[in-house]
């Protein structure tokens, strides 16, 4: 089962998610992170579990203001060992031209951002050599972005995130009747769920699903999941 901790960054520091409202996250102060900077927040997610992948959302970038890729550079830089997943908005159809050399990142194609199926289709065609994710973006049970998605979409990646935004941030847990449907619907890929998680029994509730990984930021943050639980799920 594959842990994932997610990193919120908006306006040069890092957020705390709440439920998708992106206009009133704040700077993260927390048991787990005293200061909102990228590489303080990374050092002490590193430092409490063993975690080898982890989750940005840019959301200056989701939002369609400009990206600045040479903040993201030097973090790849840094952490070396950690594979990052790395939601820019539509400004992931540059990553040919600007992360050619991060060899330990991954872009995610997010449906809220993408009106037009042709032109998510065109995106995951041209990003297919960096092993791009595809993350369906869901609002109080609503798919976010195109709605061909769900009916006549084929070109599917491997790694596929249900992200429920209404939940993140909230201890109403994962949104298990979603995740099941969109397994049998898409029997064969690799599911990751983010949104709602507070404990480790909801982590076993999709572990016993099928779920490959989940996303987690506010538990880690509230320790509402210890260490040692991680380390159980992650091994």
């Amino acid at each position: 089962m594959n842990i994932i901790p997610v990193i919120d960054y908006m306006r040069g520091q890092v957020v705390l998610a709440e439920k998708g409202d992106r206009a009133q996250y704040q700077p993260v102060y927390s048991a787990l992170c005293k200061h909102s900077d990228i590489h303080s927040v990374l050092q002490d997610l590193l430092s409490f579990a063993n975690f080898n992948t982890v989750y940005i959302a840019d959301l200056d970038s989701i939002e369609n203001q400009q990206l600045d890729y040479s903040i993201w550079h030097k973090v790849f830089e840094a952490y070396s060992s950690v594979q990052f997943w790395c939601d820019f908005g539509k400004q992931v159809s540059a990553w040919n031209d600007e992360m050619l050399d991060a060899e330990n990142a991954r872009p995610i194609v997010g449906s809220e951002v993408f009106t037009d199926i042709q032109d998510l289709a065109d995106t995951l065609d041209k990003l297919k050599h960096l092993r791009p994710l595809l993350s369906l973006d869901y609002k109080n049970g609503k798919l976010l972005g195109p709605q061909e998605l769900l009916s006549t979409f084929t070109a599917w990646p491997q790694d596929i995130i249900v992200l429920s935004l209404n939940r993140v941030g909230s201890a109403d847990g994962p949104d298990i009747e979603l995740i099941r449907h969109l397994q049998k619907q898409l029997p064969g890929y690799n599911l990751y769920a983010g949104g709602g998680i507070k404990n480790a029994k909801d982590i076993k509730q999709l572990q016993s699903s099928g779920i490959c990984g989940t996303l987690l930021a506010k538990s880690l943050h509230t320790q509402s999941i210890s260490a040692q639980e991680i380390a159980h799920f992650i091994g």
